[in-house]
């Protein structure tokens, strides 16, 4: 595990709802400065500039961008490695099945 996760819809399932395995993949998009400056940006159109300003619509559509890239090639790789970690877990839950 790379860090603990506090307030996240597993911890909630794993703690109220019964008996779960819960996992977790983030997939890096852009640098963190890109990300930090388009969450300023986003933040600053969003309480200071028109609502139906072009500055206030360029600012939400980087942020969309920063955490859901519309390149094909970033989500086809996304995809991939979310395939194989899912099998990856699934043969890990029968390997645990099986031992006593």
């Amino acid at each position: 595990m790379a860090y603990n996760v506090r307030g996240d819809l597993g911890h909630y399932v794993t703690t109220k709802k019964g008996d779960y395995h819960f996992l977790l993949a983030e997939f890096g998009t852009y640098s963190g400065v890109r990300v930090l400056g388009a969450l300023r940006r986003e933040n600053q159109a969003h309480f200071y500039a028109n609502q139906s300003s072009s500055a206030r619509q360029r600012a939400k559509a980087e942020l969309v961008e920063c955490f859901c890239p519309t390149s094909p090639a970033w989500r086809g790789s996304v995809v991939g490695q979310g395939v194989e970690l899912i099998r990856a877990a699934e043969r890990l839950a029968v390997h645990f099945q099986s031992v006593p």
